[in-house]
């Protein structure tokens, strides 16, 4: 059971050394005196810790805690994990969240009367895991070497919450949404922006233009196939005209960087940076230095790691449809991820004059800031849940919350 849990947390970039199975749930965080109660079932260490910013779950947990708050709830935290403690559902308006948790909330007694909103980081994993299992499917049919420690398929499937929450909340866009329709065409789903975090301000137009069109970034985190970077260093391999730089790529995948190490470092146009901090020089000397990201990701939720990217440095995103980022008129934007498609858009890339670079690469830039700012992802949440909650409440522990089904 522990080491399905430390997969589950890997999946979602979590961090496991706050959960508590003594004290399971973190009662009325913000010691009010409401008549109604949210239980969310997502993350207890943004209440008992600094936050931290190497992911932006912390700061997700923590904004929707806050917004139920200012709604006028006390708010109750359990971590989206804990599938041991049995919970008293009759205490709560609403649950938040996902996990096991949300899941046991569906065949609670309490079921009908208790308002159930998914918050979900990232695509239906009905569609979410298929395509992961298919990147190492894909692997598997050019090398013979099977690596589904490299996808991102999780050891569990909570399907009721995928399919039957009175609402879904997806973090990205609209392609995000739509594969939670997919399974269940009357689910009622919105989509509520990603966002970054403001680390360094970089002037794209001081940049060597000579030197950024020919560097090019990965940068990611856990599960290597799935995000397609086997892919990209393939094609690196081959040239010796441009140059990949790897952030995040964790040498924990051992049975990934068994077949790719060799490789990377036989081939001097490849740099693996290990694990970048996106505050520290490091990342601010590497968004000087390169000039475009390329993030073939078989499934994201609005992908923050490329908004980081593009937001701060000013690199121009050529990025997969399923990342769940609307940059059709922004940057590249590909559907099939496939060596020949990726080749085909670093090519597009490189047939950017100087000042066609410069403008889009500016463009990006200002483009990310203002469409997907913390700001605008804190009031985009309120709006949902604000619209979404009426507050026509009786007061009683059976109290209703209706939900619009309009919005």
């Amino acid at each position: 059971m522990k080491d399905i849990v430390k997969k589950i947390f890997t999946y979602f970039g979590l961090n496991v050394s706050k959960l508590n199975p003594e004290n399971p749930i973190l009662k009325n965080v913000y010691q009010t005196d409401f008549d109604k109660t949210v239980l969310i079932s997502y993350l207890r260490a943004p209440f008992l810790t600094d936050m931290i910013y190497s992911h932006t779950n912390y700061t997700e947990c923590k904004t929707a805690a806050d917004i139920f708050n200012e709604l006028g709830f006390n708010v109750d935290v359990i971590e989206f994990t804990n599938d041991d403690f049995e919970i008293n559902f009759s205490n709560y308006n609403v649950i938040y969240g996902f996990g096991y948790p949300l899941e046991k909330a569906f065949f609670s007694e309490y079921a009908e009367r208790l308002i159930k909103i998914m918050y979900s980081t990232g695509c239906n994993p009905f569609f979410a895991f298929n395509k992961s299992a298919m990147r190492v499917s894909d692997f598997f049919k050019r090398t013979k070497i099977l690596i589904p420690q490299s996808s991102r398929v999780g050891d569990y499937f909570w399907t009721f919450q995928y399919i039957s929450s009175d609402l879904i909340i997806a973090l990205g866009n609209n392609f995000v949404a739509e594969t939670f329709k997919a399974t269940n065409p009357s689910v009622n789903v919105l989509s509520v922006n990603a966002f970054y975090f403001k680390t360094v301000d970089i002037d794209v137009g001081q940049k060597n233009f000579k030197t950024i069109k020919k560097n090019f970034l990965w940068f990611g985190s856990s599960g290597l196939l799935h995000k397609g970077l086997d892919i990209v260093i393939d094609i690196f391999s081959k040239r010796n005209d441009i140059n990949l730089h790897i952030c995040g790529a964790s040498k924990n995948e051992r049975k990934f960087f068994d077949y790719y190490e060799s490789i990377i470092d036989s081939c001097p146009n490849i740099i693996n940076h290990g694990f970048v901090d996106i505050f520290s020089n490091s990342f601010k000397e590497i968004m000087q230095t390169c000039g475009s990201l390329i993030f073939p990701s078989a499934s994201e939720g609005g992908a923050p790691s490329v908004l980081n990217v593009v937001a701060n440095g000013g690199l121009i995103p050529i990025v997969s449809e399923s990342a769940g980022l609307d940059f059709d008129d922004i940057g590249y934007v590909f559907k099939d991820i496939s060596e020949e498609e990726v080749s085909s858009q670093i090519e597009s890339v490189l047939n950017l004059n100087e000042e066609q670079f410069i403008e889009k690469a500016k463009f990006c830039k200002q483009w990310i800031q203002a469409n997907y700012s913390y700001e605008m992802y804190s009031a985009n949440l309120k709006k949902i849940l604000n619209v979404s909650l009426s507050k026509k409440v009786d007061g009683s522990t059976n109290a209703s919350i209706y939900i619009s089904k309009n919005i």
